[in-house]
């Protein structure tokens, strides 16, 4: 009987260490990352209409050929739970395209069910496509349109602005490029003004409700706010084949993201 007591606990133990075995590959291989999309948008979501898919498509093939950036755009459900921005670098840093297997220039990732999006923007490319600019991007094109329900019009839209961004800063016509209604963009010197404004107004109130002898503390304050309003930034600034051998030389954290 004593040999029994000592016995069935190393059986025990030995038993689950093997289930474990059998059950850490498994856990291993859902972990990893799935194989690049064959053609530059990747619906996997469901929400972009087909005629606008292909439309899209064309004019990323476009870009590609004319300029050898490489766009890419993933929809996804879900990304259970990760974080978008590791999601997405994750992807922009494996998947590889073209027979010269570089990777993309761009990546933009919407999660629909998480109400997150990520654009993911390769090294090669930070100058031209910065922080601001796709920031802006998303904040003017995707958020809008994803609001109202409408995810295919938002990514259409803004995977074009960025296309001819790119193209653009080469001096490229993309004869593709949709017409797109733009928000209105207004000059610095008004953004500067309306800015300032309310400043203006608050300590003007305070001011009054002092007393004339403070009005020198108002001016100094005023022309302060008038000298360093001006280092504020902006804006920032046919048949379809397989990939080209354009694409972007890798990946450092450059882009921005938000959510709906």
């Amino acid at each position: 009987m004593r040999s029994v007591r000592v016995t069935m606990p190393r059986a025990r133990l030995i038993f689950a260490s093997a289930a474990l075995c059998l059950l850490l590959p498994v856990g291993i291989a859902t972990a990893e990352i799935e194989s690049a999309p064959l053609t530059y948008v990747a619906d996997r979501a469901g929400v972009i209409d087909p005629g606008m898919e292909t439309q899209l498509i064309g004019l990323l093939q476009e870009l590609e050929q004319k300029t050898g950036a490489r766009i890419i755009v993933l929809t996804v459900d879900t990304t259970d739970g990760q974080d978008i921005h590791q999601y997405a670098i994750e992807r922009a840093d494996k998947w590889t395209f073209g027979p010269d297997r570089t990777s993309a220039s761009a990546l933009l990732v919407v999660a629909v069910s998480d109400r997150n999006y990520r654009f993911e923007i390769g090294y090669d490319f930070e100058a031209v496509l910065t922080d601001g600019f796709v920031g802006q991007v998303g904040r003017d094109y995707l958020v809008p349109h994803f609001k109202a329900g409408r995810y295919g019009q938002g990514i259409f839209e803004a995977a074009a602005i960025l296309a001819e961004k790119i193209a653009a800063e080469g001096g490229i016509t993309l004869t593709g490029m949709p017409a797109i209604r733009r928000p209105v963009q207004l000059p610095g010197i008004v953004r500067f003004i309306l800015g300032i404004l309310p400043i203006v107004f608050i300590v003007t109130m305070t001011l009054l409700s002092r007393g004339r002898h403070r009005s020198g503390l108002f001016w100094g304050i005023l022309l302060g706010s008038m000298m360093g309003g001006g280092r504020g930034g902006g804006f920032g600034g046919g048949g379809f084949g397989g990939f080209g051998g354009g694409g972007g030389g890798g990946f450092g954290g450059g882009g921005a993201g938000g959510s709906w």
